[in-house]
């Protein structure tokens, strides 16, 4: 949890906890602000659940973040291999020999990630499939079926990070959400509180000292916007 998160739940958990616990206050929020005992223990009660909330957020952002890193890597090792496999074959066979076209590299490699796999994986289950003698040449340098075989099982191994990864973003979204709701629904209860202490108990000595008021009232947790709705920068002019 984040340092703002934390201290803006600890900021409700003390206000409202103080409250509770202290009669006189209670009585003047009663008097001055029309409170009655029974709204400020479901207040409190709201806090655990946005703290398990933020906790989800967090586990669901270091998920995120870890299938990001096995995606990528996947992806680097898939690279990596169709560039040695490029480079033996241009070292070693005449540009138009049919070899290139037989495992498909006579064709422009994607840079995006799903014709990049399937191109890899075209690739790959090519050299697999390559008779003993069409396939002379890479076995003596090193591209055997054994080697085509493990590439293979690398675009394999891509593809289900890549659903991994798709799975911790709906993770993510979702925890996201929850846990913004949850410090919605406290903040339209604790923040009327607060401004009504904070202007109607100011008189009284110690009250907001004890309520942890006298400062500003901290900002709510400000829900992420999504990068597809944010505002471009207005060009600058001529």
């Amino acid at each position: 949890m984040t340092t703002k998160k934390k201290d803006y739940l600890e900021t409700v958990t003390v206000a409202v906890q103080a409250v509770i616990d202290n009669a006189p206050i209670m009585t003047l929020l009663t008097e001055r602000c029309g409170y009655t005992p029974e709204e400020f223990p479901p207040m409190l009660a709201m806090v655990e659940p946005a703290k398990a909330a933020a906790r989800r957020m967090s586990d669901a952002a270091q998920g995120l973040d870890q299938a990001s890193t096995e995606l990528k890597s996947s992806l680097k090792d898939i690279q990596k291999n169709l560039t040695g496999l490029r480079r033996t074959m241009n070292d070693n066979l005449k540009p138009r020999d049919p070899l290139f076209k037989k495992l498909g590299l006579n064709e422009k490699q994607p840079q995006a990630q799903e014709p990049l796999l399937i191109y890899a994986e075209h690739v790959f289950s090519q050299g697999q499939d390559l008779g003993e003698d069409e396939g002379a040449m890479l076995t003596r340098r090193k591209w055997d079926a054994a080697r085509f075989t493990a590439a293979l099982a690398q675009v394999t191994t891509a593809r289900a990070a890549n659903l991994q990864q798709e799975g911790c973003k709906g993770e993510s979204v979702a925890a996201t959400a929850a846990f913004y709701d949850a410090i919605d629904a406290i903040d339209a209860s604790f923040r009327p509180f607060a401004k009504n202490a904070r202007s109607k108990l100011a008189d009284v000595p110690g009250v907001l000292e004890t309520l942890e008021l006298k400062g500003r009232i901290p900002t709510k947790p400000q829900r992420p916007v999504p990068s597809a709705a944010r505002k471009k920068p207005a060009p600058k002019p001529a």
